[in-house]
């Protein structure tokens, strides 16, 4: 169940930056003006979303991925501002089944990865099977969930899949995609190094985990990218508010998934010192339910539904993100090919007396109480907002009204 899409970011180029994603922010064309020299000093980024892990195998979040991109190739990657996948590491790719349950890859002549080894057709297999041979519980296994078997023929890649999937592109195009050194990372466990050797557009020059990276270009790369960025220094931050401290402070160039949705909804275009460009992203934020137990609340199909007609995007986007993303009523994002409007279709707007309904209908005692989990920042502010429409407290702009869906404490950060 959705509760927002990202589908638009701010992007701004020096002297003042502000970006509301850097995945391909600093390894795409648009990284520096024309007039820039390609030898200036680096540019400094700051986010309070912590590169998790090197191993693509064992990490599964925004703040990592966003380095992947940069360090890693994919067969397929995201241009900034746009979420249809282009080649990068394959020169062409395509389902060649009309049922789409084969996707194939033509890799790119020439390819090596930053320590000199040569990436192959055979590096890609290995890239994608050892994330489903390791299962980790924090990796990316999921979302290949699909995936039958790979095969490996000279520079061709063929993906064979268990049932059509129209999204199999974009999915190998995120970080979940990236393409590893066979030499480097285990086919059967994590690589727990410090340092990773890549084929994207940059390498790691320094590391210090939850402290900084700082990325240079890679000069043996050949993708997507056609010209050369500048070095890069990523510094983490523990909260947002010390992201915006260092943007306000001018000691970095971009914040990026820091600054609060206010923050960035104040900010002038007209801005002398600040370069403002707005472009669409594939990025969504999900409620996810935990139906384990029948037992329990969202165990029962009649409570999920209460709880799916009691979403607001309208106002979660409105007045928590202050219109920088726009709803979401598909478990795919704009732009993605699958997308829809089941959501709408079936709860059109927020409707109390209808999740009542439902949930008399079916029996099940009020209040239903329902612990929510979060991450800290944004995160927080949307299970709050979330939480008191479901148990029925006015929010603004809102009249409550009482399903007493949700009757639960002050939700808890995760991580």
């Amino acid at each position: 169940m959705t509760k927002g899409s990202m589908s638009t970011s701010m992007k701004f180029i020096r002297p003042g930056i502000v970006a509301g994603s850097f995945a391909l922010l600093f390894a795409s064309s648009c990284q520096l003006s024309p007039t820039e020299p390609a030898d200036e000093k680096p540019i400094t980024i700051g986010t309070s979303s912590v590169l998790a892990g090197l191993d693509p195998a064992g990490v599964y979040d925004a703040g990592s991925w966003a380095v992947f991109t940069n360090i890693y190739q994919n067969l397929l990657t995201f241009e900034p501002g746009s979420p249809t996948p282009v080649p990068d590491a394959a020169e062409s790719c395509e389902f060649t089944s009309p049922a789409l349950t084969t996707y194939r890859c033509e890799l790119r002549d020439g390819l090596t990865f930053s320590n000199g080894n040569p990436l192959t057709a055979t590096a890609v297999k290995h890239s994608f099977e050892r994330i489903l041979r390791i299962r980790d519980p924090l990796g990316p296994g999921p979302l290949f969930a699909n995936l039958l078997s790979v095969d490996a023929r000279g520079s061709l890649v063929t993906f064979h899949l268990a049932t059509a999937d129209a999204t199999w592109p974009s999915k190998i195009a995120t970080g979940a995609g990236a393409v590893v050194d066979p030499a480097e990372f285990p086919a059967d466990r994590l690589r727990e190094e410090k340092s990773a050797s890549g084929s994207g557009p940059y390498a790691i020059a320094s590391y210090t985990a939850e402290k900084s990276i700082t990325l240079k270009p890679n000069a043996a790369y050949k993708g997507a990218v056609t010209r050369r960025g500048v070095a890069v220094e990523v510094h983490y931050f523990e909260t947002s508010q010390k992201v915006e401290e260092a943007w306000n402070a001018r000691t970095v160039d971009i914040a990026y998934a820091g600054l609060p949705a206010a923050t960035l909804a104040e900010i002038d275009p007209s801005d002398a010192d600040v370069r403002l460009s707005a472009g669409d992203s594939a990025e969504a934020h999900y409620l996810v339910l935990n139906m384990r137990s029948q037992r329990e609340p969202l165990g029962r199909a009649e409570t999920r539904r209460a709880l799916a007609s009691l979403i607001d995007r309208g106002h979660l986007a409105g007045e928590v993100f202050e219109h920088t993303v726009t709803p979401l009523y598909s478990l795919v994002p704009q732009g993605v090919v699958g997308h829809s409007t089941a959501f709408f279709d079936r709860y059109p707007e927020a409707d109390a007396a209808y999740a009542a309904g439902r949930l008399r209908s079916a029996g099940v005692t009020t209040p239903v109480r329902i612990k929510l989990g979060h991450q800290n920042g944004i995160a927080a502010v949307e299970a709050r907002a979330e939480g008191a429409v479901g148990e029925g407290r006015p929010v603004p702009g809102r009249a409550g009204r009482g399903a007493r869906l949700h009757d639960v404490p002050e939700a808890q950060p995760e991580g």
